[in-house]
């Protein structure tokens, strides 16, 4: 979906901020990349339900995080919520 998207680009962006790099990603690597997540955080149904986007933005913060610590995941999900939202509130 177009939401997915445009969600999906700004997830990128936060994630090489998390790196601590510069975007590296072409934008046909982003496109391959964000359809084979979609695919993933969908399932069967072709779209995205609030719980399955719960649960993938879980495995987000578990996958760019270095600990299981609680601080770090509010941490990494306040940075992600501004690099992510911010300009849309």
């Amino acid at each position: 979906s177009d939401e997915y998207a445009i969600f999906y680009k700004r997830l990128i962006h936060l994630v090489f901020l998390s790196e601590g790099g510069e975007e590296q990603m072409t934008d046909e690597e982003i496109n391959d990349a964000m359809k084979n997540d979609f695919k993933s955080d969908s399932g069967n149904d072709g779209s995205v339900s609030k719980e399955e986007f719960r649960y993938s933005v879980f495995q987000l913060a578990d996958q760019w995080t270095n600990s299981c610590e609680v601080e770090e995941y509010v941490d990494f999900l306040k940075k992600g919520f501004e690099v992510v939202f911010s300009d849309l509130i």
